[in-house]
């Protein structure tokens, strides 16, 4: 088992958000969604932390066929809700700033003066 899948174990049994596995590992939300989907590796300390929490969390609980299964869609699911919430804040972002340049004096006064 890589360091994604304990990651994604620990995250699962504790039932832990990213964010908060990010608190218990001392990195950011998107530090834990990369180490996650594989395309990034976690330092030799962050490593070693989730070495401790997975070996943890395994002499503790029971495993079932699936779990580890299950937890990886969730947590790829997970990390797609975080990038459609940041592509929705950016179309307010664009939508906002295009109501305000279309509502700016010049292009009303334009409008007026074509009418």
């Amino acid at each position: 088992m890589d360091f994604a899948q304990k990651l994604i174990f620990i995250r699962s049994k504790k039932g832990w958000n990213q964010t908060e596995a990010g608190e218990a590992l001392g990195i950011t939300q998107t530090a834990i969604s990369t180490i996650e989907k594989g395309t990034r590796n976690p330092s030799k300390k962050v490593a070693v932390k989730i070495k401790v929490l997975f070996e943890e969390v395994y002499k503790d609980d029971d495993l079932f066929p699936g779990d580890l299964e299950m937890a990886a869609k969730i947590a790829k699911l997970e990390g797609r809700i975080v990038e459609l919430k940041k592509k929705v804040q950016d179309y307010k972002k664009q939508n906002q700033q295009l109501i305000e340049k279309l509502s700016s004096p010049a292009v009303v006064d334009n409008r007026q003066n074509k009418q």
